[in-house]
C-alpha cells in the first residue's frame, strides 16, 4: 500500500473519490503556519493547560496494549498536574502517554487554535483529542470504526498501516472479548508460527513530522510510535454510508451491541439519529443482513432511550417509535424468509415487536420502562444469537 504526500487539501469530493471511499491514508503538508505550531509546543501547552489536573498513563515496556477482556489499558495510572506531566515528559526518563484526552472540548483557546477542514461540520465530528507521549512509546496494533485525521503539532511519529481489507491477516482478538478491534500480532516481532497468515499482510510505513497531517480511514489498521516526544490532535468523524460495507464495521458492531448500552453511534459512528433506517437499508443492499438486523435493533432501542429516558417534548418522536417498527416487523420478516434468521428467533422478535405496538404512555405521555427494557432486551438477542455467525 502505497501513502500519497499532497502538498494541498483537496476539496470534498474528491477526498471522498480517492481516499475515503477506497480507504486509501494519504499525508497532507502545508496547512500548518509557524505561529499555529507554536501554541502546540511543550512550552506553549504549559502556558494555556498550567496545573489542570490530568490522569498519565505509564507502561515498563513503553508499549500500551488493551487488555481484550477489560477493554482498559494495560498501564499505571497517575493523577497529575498537566504542568508536572509536561516537565517529566521533556526530561524522557519514563514511557509516559497522555492518551484520549478530550482537552478541546475543555478549553475553548484550544479548540480555536486547532486545525480542521471546512468540509468537517460540528454534527459529524465525533471526538477531538490530544495525545501527548514520550519518545518510544507505542500503540499497538488495532483499528478504529470512525476517519481519522491525526495533526501532528510537535515531534514526529512512526505509524504502521493496513488496508481494513487485511483483516484477515491480523488475527483480531475473538467476539465476546472486549477489544475485537484490536490484533493480535506483534508487527515488529511477528510470530508465525501463531499467526502464519500475517506473512501474507502488506503494510506501508509513514514519519509524520510537526506540521503534517495524516487521514486514516476507518477501519484502516494502524500501530503507532512516538520517535520524539510528541503532540498531536486526532479528530475523529462519522463513517460514510458506503464504508458501511467494510466487515471492522459489522464485526465491531456485533461485538459491542451486546455488551455496552447501546448508543447506535457506538456501532457505526453516526450521530444522527434521522439516518439510522438509510444505512439499514444500505446494509440490507449489500448483502449484509447480520449488520442490518444490529440496525434496526439500534435504531428501536434509540427511538426509545430518546423519549423516555431524555423525556423528549416532541411528540412527533412518539410516532416516530411505531415507524421504526413497522420498519423493524418489515426487515425481520424479509431476513426470515431469507433464511437469514431462524424461525425461531424471527418469531421472538415479531412478537416483542408486536407487543411493543401496544405498550401504553405513561401520564406525561412518554413510554414506560417496560417498553424501555423490552426493546434493550431486544437488541441483545440479535447479538447473542447471530454471534456464532460472525466468522470475520
Amino acid at each position: 500500500m502505497k501513502v500519497e504526500r499532497l502538498d494541498f487539501l483537496p476539496d470534498q469530493n474528491t477526498f471522498f473519490e480517492k481516499y475515503i471511499q477506497p480507504g486509501k491514508p494519504v499525508i497532507i503538508k502545508g496547512q500548518l503556519s509557524k505561529k499555529e505550531l507554536e501554541n502546540w509546543t511543550p512550552a506553549g501547552l504549559k502556558s494555556i493547560i498550567g496545573d489542570m489536573e490530568i490522569v498519565a498513563n505509564s507502561a515498563d515496556s513503553g508499549k500500551y496494549i488493551i487488555d481484550p477482556e477489560t477493554g482498559i489499558v494495560m498501564a499505571e495510572h497517575e493523577h497529575i498536574a498537566f504542568s508536572e506531566y509536561m516537565d517529566r515528559v521533556e526530561v524522557g526518563k519514563e514511557y509516559l502517554n497522555l492518551q484520549h484526552w478530550p482537552l478541546l472540548n475543555i478549553l475553548e483557546e484550544l479548540k480555536e487554535n486547532c486545525w480542521n477542514p471546512d468540509f468537517l461540520h460540528e454534527e459529524i465530528i465525533d471526538n477531538e483529542r490530544l495525545w501527548i507521549g514520550a519518545k518510544n512509546t507505542i500503540t499497538s496494533l488495532h483499528y478504529d470504526t470512525f476517519n481519522n485525521f491525526i495533526i501532528q503539532y510537535y515531534g514526529k511519529k512512526k505509524i504502521t498501516l493496513f488496508h481494513a481489507e487485511q483483516i484477515g491477516n491480523l488475527y483480531c482478538h475473538p467476539l465476546g472479548t472486549k477489544s475485537p478491534h484490536l490484533s493480535r500480532v506483534n508487527i515488529n516481532a511477528p510470530d508465525l508460527d501463531k499467526h502464519p497468515d500475517f506473512a501474507k499482510a502488506e503494510s506501508a510505513e509513514v514519519v509524520i513530522n510537526s506540521g503534517d497531517i495524516l487521514f486514516i480511514p476507518s477501519c484502516c489498521f494502524h500501530q503507532v510510535e512516538n520517535l520524539d516526544l510528541s503532540i498531536s490532535v486526532a479528530i475523529w468523524w462519522d463513517n460514510y454510508v458506503e464504508q458501511l460495507m467494510l466487515p471492522g464495521i459489522t464485526r465491531y458492531a456485533h461485538a459491542f451491541y451486546n455488551d455496552i448500552p447501546i448508543q447506535y453511534s457506538q456501532l457505526i459512528g453516526v450521530d444522527r439519529f434521522e439516518e439510522i433506517f438509510d444505512y439499514c437499508e444500505y446494509a440490507k443492499k449489500g448483502g449484509n443482513y447480520k449488520l442490518a438486523s444490529i440496525l434496526a435493533c439500534a435504531g428501536m432501542e434509540e427511538q426509545i432511550r430518546r423519549t423516555y429516558i431524555l423525556k423528549c417534548e416532541d411528540i412527533e418522536e412518539i410516532s416516530d417509535v411505531n415507524l421504526a417498527i413497522e420498519e423493524a416487523i418489515l426487515l425481520v420478516k424479509e431476513l426470515q424468509k431469507g433464511g437469514v434468521i431462524n424461525e425461531g428467533l424471527a418469531c421472538k422478535t415479531l412478537d416483542m415487536l408486536e407487543i411493543g405496538k401496544g405498550f401504553e404512555t405513561d401520564d406525561d405521555g412518554y413510554f414506560t420502562k417496560d417498553m424501555a427494557e423490552s426493546y434493550i432486551d431486544l437488541g441483545k438477542i440479535y447479538s447473542q444469537e447471530n454471534k456464532a455467525a460472525i466468522s470475520i
